[in-house]
């Protein structure tokens, strides 16, 4: 592919990508004598590229004669590297010929366009900082002589990254915000000619620190892991990776001062020589990664008082946390940049589940991935899950795992393959028993409510908390991530974590037994009557339509979400008080004994919400 308008002399080019990256194929550039800006740009807006030209060398800061030497070196053109850094020509050209001085992030675009790693990197952004090529050497040894003898090796480069997950799908938005985050650290000198002030905050002390929140088994981990494998190259000091606990099936969340040890240990540090006081060591961590362009993993954790001893003062190193709770401590404290996850939309979901079973299978049984995609919600962890149990029995179809997820009552039985890390009904239960009583109470309590939302009028009549009191519960759980509000303030569960809700109800007498509410009938058969019998406890529901049996009773239907379902009423000697709860009235109990009074225990006649 040619480019309009080059007035490049010598060998034609060739196409963009074996330009890329000054393969040997690449041509070279041929300089001109013509370096006037005003060639940059020709008669009637036609582009000319003589500005490729190399800059007067000699200029005391040498940024623009190192750009166009990687550039030259890349066989780029000024345009091209545009189009791959996302800098203007225009600014290119100025920064070349030193009309300009660069940004600090404007130099991380470039060395990311040019493909810059390690010394290399670091030298072009010495460069834009107005230092000497030799002026890092010399401020590493000032800054080594000038620290404590705590027994550290600076040659020690922790290399700690797990292995990234096989058939990652999806997350562009995500993986986008994480390359705007690495792209914004500052080298950690002082701001030198920089006259932007967001650029200059930057440089001063500021860690780069993104925070990828999400519920059990959306895959915050598998993210995080995917896109540090895919930027190593750009934290040539090492990458840190640590596990903190903070969800576990058999461990405790890890200490503050036990991962400080850890991370200690990775960078070369004497253990006998660190002091016993964790705030000291934390102190020692830090003055380990300072001036160390880094990249640290801090995954799974617990709250953010686990997360903040562990986070670096200087503005080289990145830290990405990850966690199912928010970590809103951290965002408003220490400014973090909030990266939440969702479940996968359906042509990623799609995308991942054929990865790992094969792309024949899926193609011969394309409505079965589809179904299989429905009854995992689109959560990762349940089509991982799904994926193995399909390729362990190659000779069961799709169809059939589908089936067998569809099953009432059995789906999160399904999904399990026996490790407790791919069992989405344990990795749910992590998250769960953390909740204290009445977050717990409430979750199990929404997810007997009918309908994809729960509105919150209806929420306080089906818990018989007040609205302040439903509020601090909702609140935990959104922060666990086991709740999810809509612009409307309703309550919204994924599909997987009502039916692990419904499950919990029926273990605690909530939801009713075998044949009225329990296992055996579907999901909404089993919350329609315990919903009913918490909203009102004391009467039967009528449907106050006027329809009569043969002995002159109303009529009471059975038939969950019957169409004639109408707004609930009380005996007709009471004053009539309506629900947002309009679902078929089966006969109920009398709301004195177990299960008329389940999962309300203590609250005397809860009264429905006003319509």
């Amino acid at each position: 592919m040619g480019w309009p308008g080059s007035a490049l002399r010598g060998s034609a080019h060739t196409r963009f990508p074996e330009n890329l990256y000054g393969r040997a194929s690449a041509p070279r550039l041929v300089r001109s004598d013509t370096t006037d800006e005003s060639c940059c740009y020709g008669g009637g807006g036609r582009y000319e590229t003589s500005g490729d030209a190399r800059p007067a060398a000699g200029r005391p800061d040498g940024f623009g004669d190192a750009l166009w030497r990687l550039r030259a070196d890349a066989g780029l053109t000024q345009q091209q590297l545009a189009e791959v850094s996302g800098v203007s020509v225009r600014s290119i050209n100025h920064l070349e010929h030193g009309r300009r001085r660069p940004y600090p992030r404007t130099a991380c675009l470039l060395a990311d366009g040019l493909g810059l790693v390690g010394r290399r990197r670091t030298e072009l952004v010495d460069a834009a900082r107005g230092r000497p090529v030799g002026d890092e050497r010399r401020r590493s040894a000032t800054a080594r002589a000038a620290r404590p003898a705590a027994g550290w090796d600076d040659r020690v480069v922790p290399r700690q990254l797990t292995t990234a997950v096989r058939g990652f799908a999806g997350r562009a938005r995500e993986l986008a915000v994480l390359d705007r985050l690495a792209s914004d650290l500052g080298d950690g000198g002082p701001a030198v000619g920089v006259d932007d002030v967001a650029d200059a905050a930057r440089s001063v002390g500021t860690a780069a620190i993104g925070v990828i929140s999400g519920m059990p088994g959306v895959g915050k981990t598998a993210l995080v892991l995917h896109w540090a494998h895919r930027v190593a190259g750009r934290f040539p000091d090492g990458q840190l990776y640590l596990d903190l606990r903070g969800f576990s099936h058999d461990s405790a969340p890890m200490a503050p001062g036990e991962a400080i040890d850890g991370l200690l240990a990775a960078l070369g540090v004497s253990a006998d020589r660190l002091p016993e006081d964790v705030a000291a060591r934390a102190a020692v961590y830090r003055s380990a990664v300072a001036n160390r362009r880094m990249l640290i993993v801090l995954d799974n954790a617990s709250d953010a008082q686990q997360v903040r001893p562990l986070l670096p003062g200087g503005s080289r190193t990145m830290v990405v946390v990850t966690s199912r709770d928010r970590l809103a401590s951290l965002l408003a404290v220490e400014g973090a940049r909030p990266i939440g996850l969702d479940v996968l939309d359906i042509g990623d979901a799609r995308a991942l589940l054929t990865d790992r079973i094969g792309r024949e299978r899926a193609a011969a049984e394309p409505d079965a991935v589809g179904e299989l995609v429905e009854q995992c919600a689109r959560l990762p962890l349940a089509l991982a899950v799904v994926a193995a149990v399909v390729q362990t029995c190659p000779a069961r179809s799709l169809a059939r795992a589908a089936e067998e997820l569809r099953a009432d009552g059995r789906r999160l039985a399904a999904l399990s393959v026996g490790d407790a890390a791919a069992d989405v009904r344990a990795v749910f239960s992590w998250s769960y028993r953390r909740l204290d009583p009445a977050a717990a109470r409430v979750f199990r309590l929404l997810g007997i409510a009918p309908g994809p939302s729960v509105d919150r009028p209806t929420a306080v009549a089906l818990t018989g908390l007040t609205p302040h009191g439903l509020e601090a519960v909702v609140a935990r759980l959104s922060q666990a991530h086991l709740v999810e509000q809509d612009d409307r303030g309703s309550l919204l569960l994924n599909d997987l974590l009502r039916e692990y809700a419904t499950e919990l109800a029926a273990l605690h007498g909530e939801g009713g037994g075998e044949g009225e509410g329990g296992v055996g009938r579907s999901g909404e058969q089993r919350r329609a009557p315990a919903t009913r019998r918490a909203l009102a406890p004391e009467w039967p529901l009528y449907r106050p339509s006027g329809e009569r049996d043969r002995g002159g009773r109303a009529v009471v239907d059975d038939s969950p979400g019957h169409p004639s379902a109408r707004p609930a009423v009380r005996s007709p000697s009471s004053p009539p008080v309506t629900s947002r709860v309009c679902v078929a009235a089966p006969r109920l109990r009398s709301g004195t004994g177990p299960a008329g009074s389940a999962g309300l225990a203590g609250v005397p006649g809860v009264r429905s919400g006003p319509r």
